[in-house]
């Protein structure tokens, strides 16, 4: 093989690697992120009612409900960035100081880059809320829990970015050894256990979050009350939903009819579920505006006491990867 055709091949290995790191990181992350909030709303009382991670979109979710405290909805904002933040600090106190291994090398910088990065919403968030704009995330969740000055919240987010790329630093040894150990050719990226060791992690989470999410279903089914039957689940990722209707149903006489609803992943409004008969409007099930914040809940309304006639269970909801299912029971 002569030289140009040798730096081609090694260019495509090195381009394939950072390809794996970056995946690697953005969907360790994303997992972390998750399962920080989880973690700490199940030990502040919480139930784990969803829980998924995706390999397409690198992303993960999960889902806690609960009653909690204002300070432990502020610690449950705060995880989110804190668990990948205490993971990575600790392993790059656990790794080797200035390791030779270049997918290490790689993954060290990618990693600090990708974990501190995302605290800059923790500093540019706080700014724009104190300048009087608007957002909805964890920090802004933070700060209007504990009422914690915004400058001090984006003051304390670049201090923990400046410790932490300072530790980078100190562990990788230094700024030109860390480029010098970047520009070392992946001849042979087979042969280097940081690779393996990073796709036994991501097989290791997959499956725990195959049980995790195993978990959750089984327990959302024996959540169904007795002498319920399916009547609709509705997926809302395809389409958007303006008082469509998803079930219709007949009465030939007066009858009892019970409603049992299954609400998953709703991050967003307006959402209206109704139910309306031969006259009109009966009855809401479920209204609100445009925050729903909703990761999993039930609905069961007191029975119905229904004349005869024709009925519509009809549903106003964005466009958004959630699902509505519902139950009913007729007597």
């Amino acid at each position: 093989m002569d030289t140009t055709s040798s730096s081609r091949s090694s260019t495509a290995v090195s381009l394939l690697v950072i390809f794996f790191v970056f995946f690697f990181i953005i969907f360790t992350y994303t997992t972390l992120h998750e399962a920080g909030h989880a973690l700490v709303g199940l030990l502040s009382g919480g139930r784990l009612t969803s829980f998924s991670i995706d390999f397409i979109t690198f992303g993960a979710h999960a889902g806690i409900q609960g009653e909690f405290t204002t300070a432990q909805q502020a610690l449950i904002a705060v995880s989110g960035v804190g668990l990948p933040l205490v993971v990575w600090t600790a392993f790059l106190l656990l790794v080797p100081p200035a390791p030779r291994d270049p997918v290490l090398a790689r993954l060290l910088l990618v990693g600090t880059a990708g974990v501190h990065g995302s605290l800059l919403a923790w500093v540019i968030v706080p700014l724009v809320l104190l300048a009087g704009g608007t957002a909805r995330d964890d920090s802004a969740n933070f700060i209007r829990l504990t009422g914690v000055h915004p400058l001090r919240v984006a003051a304390a987010a670049l201090l923990v970015i400046a410790g932490g790329v300072g530790l980078y630093l100190r562990r990788s040894g230094g700024l030109r050894q860390a480029v010098g150990t970047m520009r070392t050719p992946l001849h042979k990226p087979g042969d280097s256990p940081t690779l393996w060791a990073m796709g036994v992690v991501l097989v290791f989470m997959a499956a725990l979050a195959g049980g995790a999410g195993l978990l959750v279903r089984e327990t959302r089914e024996a959540a169904v009350p007795a002498g319920y039957e399916q009547a609709f689940s509705i997926e809302c990722s395809g389409q958007a939903h303006r008082e469509d209707v998803i079930y219709t149903f007949q009465l030939d006489g007066p009858a009892r009819a019970s409603f049992f609803f299954v609400f998953d992943d709703f991050k967003h409004g307006p959402l209206k579920l109704a139910l309306t008969g031969p006259d009109g409007p009966v009855f809401i099930f479920m209204e609100a505006g445009e925050v729903v914040e909703i990761g999993h809940a039930t609905i069961n309304p007191q029975p119905l006491q229904l004349d005869e006639g024709a009925y519509e269970i009809r549903l106003t909801a964005p466009q958004e990867p959630s699902r509505l299912q519902g139950y009913v029971s007729f007597k």
